[in-house]
């Protein structure tokens, strides 16, 4: 029923070879988060994409796998309900090499984020700055003790569409399910995906609606 519409790059998953020492900083001050007292209607596809874990970390600890390549970087985090926000940039070092950071995460909402569950807040690492809409995807990691080392999750805004679907690299095609509960403002669909080549990787989402296949939406994951 669906049609590949992009030549696929590639994907997997390790965690790279460096580790930072020391919290990622902010590119700039002051910290940029909202808290809203109305849903703000998310605008924006791919919400999140992160590891999947087991259990979560007892600290405010929000990360990614991170290419060498990579200088600034704009780290999203986003409840489900919409309610809480934050997009701000962070800059690697001038020696990096790649490999995990640990984000520099001063908010002000520290209680309102840890009683947030794996499926609540969706984190999002995209190369270069935030006022660029990027294409180029980093895994970032929420709240990770462990994680499986060859899955991810997406968090996706279906736009009212009646299924999503999704490719990995040259991957089968992977149906997203839909997020249960109300309250679901900034995103309703999650993709849970595997890990099986090289990166970078290119991710496709095709959304049907009424029986009939949307334009397709590509990102590119590296790590």
């Amino acid at each position: 029923m669906f049609r590949r519409l992009f030549t696929n790059l590639g994907v997997l998953l390790a965690l790279g070879s460096q580790v930072a020492a020391d919290p990622t900083r902010l590119s700039a001050t002051p910290f940029v988060e909202n808290v809203f007292e109305n849903s703000e209607i998310s605008g924006t596809l791919i919400v999140g994409l992160s590891r999947m874990t087991s259990s979560l970390s007892e600290d405010l600890r929000i990360s990614a796998e991170v290419p060498a390549d990579w200088d600034t970087l704009c780290l999203s985090v986003t409840t489900i309900d919409g309610l809480y926000e934050a997009r701000n940039e962070f800059d690697l070092p001038e020696d990096w090499l790649g490999g995990e950071v640990i984000f520099d995460y001063p908010t002000d909402h520290r209680n309102l984020l840890l009683q947030a569950g794996s499926d609540s807040i969706g984190t999002l690492v995209q190369k270069g700055p935030c006022t660029a809409q990027g294409e180029q995807l980093a895994l970032s990691g929420w709240r990770l003790l462990e994680s499986s080392p060859d899955s991810f999750r997406l968090f996706v805004n279906a736009f009212q569409a009646d299924e999503v679907v999704a490719y990995v690299g040259n991957g089968p095609e992977t149906r997203c399910t839909s997020l249960a509960g109300t309250g679901r403002a900034a995103y309703d669909i999650v993709c849970d995906l595997r890990l099986n080549e090289e990166s970078p990787t290119e991710i496709e989402l095709i959304r049907v609606r009424s029986g009939r296949v949307e334009a397709s939406t590509s990102v590119i994951l590296e790590w």
